[in-house]
């Protein structure tokens, strides 16, 4: 189009824009490469007004992130983490397995708080083999109210209240 301007530059191999606000001048994103050295891979948030970086979360591992998802002006990210299995695999890259932590952190300090966690250490699969789980989270329409899921599972909270909204049935 013809209204472009330069956001920021960067060095790496790759950068994944995961939330963007005009409004507040702020993008959450991660830079590196995916799964060609490793997914190690940490979420940023940058002021755009003054170039300032701020990891997103420091108790999220590297490559362990899964859901990043900010609220309309982003002054909110709900992020979604669990742990790298370390075990040897057939598969390229990180698996990525329970416990998972849905967290909200407040971009303005960096403050984050947990709203739950999914799954347990060293879960399985009726076959034997490690449990790996895709846990979404996000805002709803135009709040700052967070969903996720666990499972079959959709939960919504409003404030310090969580409430199961669906449960979907097996087919």
């Amino acid at each position: 189009g013809q209204n472009q301007s330069l956001l920021f530059e960067s060095e790496k191999s790759g950068v994944f824009i995961d939330a963007w606000s005009e409004k507040s001048n702020k993008i959450a994103y991660s830079e590196g490469c995916i799964n060609c050295d490793g997914n190690l891979v940490s979420p940023v948030i940058r002021d755009l007004s003054t170039n300032k970086t701020t990891k997103l979360s420091e108790k999220a591992q590297p490559g362990t992130m899964t859901t990043v998802e900010g609220n309309t002006d982003l002054s909110q990210i709900v992020i979604v983490y669990g742990k790298a299995d370390t075990a040897p695999g057939d598969g390229i890259g990180i698996n990525i397995v329970a416990p998972y932590t849905v967290s909200k952190v407040d971009t303005s300090t960096g403050k984050e708080s947990v709203i739950t966690t999914v799954g347990t250490n060293g879960e399985k699969n009726p076959n034997g083999t490690v449990r790996s789980r895709t846990v979404l989270a996000g805002y709803l329409y135009k709040t700052n109210d967070i969903f996720y899921t666990n499972d079959k599972e959709l939960f919504a909270t409003t404030g310090e209240a969580e409430s199961l909204v669906l449960t979907a049935e097996d087919k």
